[in-house]
């Protein structure tokens, strides 16, 4: 008796389904503006490292908000961990100790490395929090969270373009660090494969009204964000998430689904020609360039990413079961070139976390793959423009390092718990599918 006023009651039905929904439009807005106030609030005339920009502050203030709603609205990320599984538990359990251990005593900065933990934490509350959520309104809402990511994405590229545009007789520019959310412009491809992925995922199916014109607005925006950054990987990364989404479109409608794909491709080429900065790391032209340049070495056609890679491995090799701790390869670099990351996924995470840490967050992700095969047995899975969006990510981050800032990897944080989200109850067709 003594302890019942611990006992949380039971939330009546209409409250509850207030709070699912306060919470959905929460992480709709982040997903919306994260990018853009990111861009806003970090941009300079003059380029000049800042840790706002380096760290993300915005986006972090913006995820922070979000986990206070989500808290006050009962989803806390504590009740989503205490609905997974053992197994999950205990490989987040060890991923966080084994990256703490390594940020506090093996990393050259721990300072640095504590902070991108806890940057790294809040991406993953918030995926917590969106599940837990989820859990409730299973095959509701799952697929405007991919939405959502498009239209702030495409809200980024406007807001992007258009302040760029505005300085382009601005001797003092730095064209290569860019500055507005970004410190290069190849940076701004990592923001464009996630929407083109998800938009080729979309039009997979036959979809109409605000889905069908939110899908090819994706598809245009961000390759014209891979295109106009003159980010070869980025390209070949939206066309690889293009041909899945084929593979894996109906057989009957895979034509109707290539002329889709290949408009939104098309219009993405005009977007990226209506105006190209003057700087030669630029658009079209430069990808043409380089391509026609070729190389006799792979240092050469990866434009010396091989030394990246070696020192990794180097590094690795030197501490490959806890790592150094989050953000620390350029402390450590000795490659020649100054660089953040590795500029590949899997060296980035054996770098910072090592094997263990490694291992348990690939046992983290996993939860979301039994899930998403299941679907894969009926026809139009949902599913579809969550996983091309990784799929897309996931390419360009063999050769780049999208994982390393904020944005892209909050996410996948988010597309990982779409991908994973299920039940065992009958689940509605993707939306706009005519029937």
């Amino acid at each position: 008796m003594a302890d019942e006023h611990l006992v949380r009651p039971p939330q009546p039905t209409a409250d509850r389904e207030t709070n699912d929904r306060r919470v959905l439009l929460a992480s709709l807005a982040l997903l919306v503006l994260a990018p853009v106030l990111g861009g806003l609030l970090t941009f300079e005339r003059i380029y000049s490292f800042t840790s706002i920009r380096y760290f993300a502050l915005p986006v972090l203030a913006a995820e922070i908000l979000f986990l206070a709603v989500a808290f006050q609205a009962g989803h806390s990320p504590a009740r989503a961990f205490a609905r997974l599984s053992v197994a999950h538990k205990s490989a987040w359990a060890v991923w966080f100790l084994s990256a703490l251990a390594a940020g506090i005593w093996v990393a050259p900065v721990p300072s640095y490395a504590l902070l991108h933990l806890m940057i790294t934490v809040a991406h993953a509350l918030v995926a917590l929090a969106i599940w837990d959520t989820l859990k409730n309104t299973t095959g509701k809402n799952d697929n405007d969270l991919v939405l959502a990511m498009i239209c702030g994405i495409a809200l980024f590229a406007v807001a992007t373009w258009a302040v760029l545009f505005a300085f382009r007789n601005d001797p003092d520019f730095d064209w290569l660090r860019v500055g507005f959310g970004v410190s290069h412009v190849r940076h701004l491809s990592y923001f464009g494969v996630l929407a083109a992925g998800a938009g080729f995922g979309f039009a997979a199916y036959r979809q109409q009204g605000v889905v069908w014109f939110v899908a090819m607005a994706g598809i245009a925006v961000g390759s014209a964000l891979s295109l106009w950054s003159g980010s070869r990987a980025g390209v070949i990364a939206t066309l690889v998430s293009a041909v899945v989404a084929l593979a894996l479109a109906e057989g009957g409608q895979r034509i109707r689904a290539f002329i889709r794909m290949a408009t939104g491709f098309l219009a993405g080429v005009l977007l990226s020609l209506i105006w190209i900065p003057p700087h030669s790391m630029w658009g079209i032209p430069r990808i043409l360039g380089v391509v026609q340049k070729g190389g006799a070495t792979i240092g050469e056609v990866a434009s010396n990413r091989d030394l990246l890679w070696l020192e990794a491995i180097r590094l690795f090799r030197d501490q490959p079961l806890i790592g150094y701790g989050e953000g620390q390869f350029r402390f450590l670099n000795r490659a020649g070139w100054p660089a953040n990351h590795p500029h590949d996924v899997v060296l980035q995470f054996l770098v910072q976390w090592g094997l263990v840490g490694t291992l348990a967050m690939i046992v983290v992700a996993w939860h979301a793959i039994p899930h998403s095969i299941r679907r894969w047995q009926k026809p139009l899975p949902r599913s579809l423009p969550a996983l091309c969006a990784l799929v897309a990510v996931g390419a360009e981050g063999i050769v780049d390092g999208p994982l390393f800032y904020a944005y892209p990897t909050l996410a996948v944080g988010i597309l990982l718990v779409v991908l994973g989200n299920s039940d065992a109850g009958p689940r509605p067709k993707a939306p706009g599918v005519r029937p």
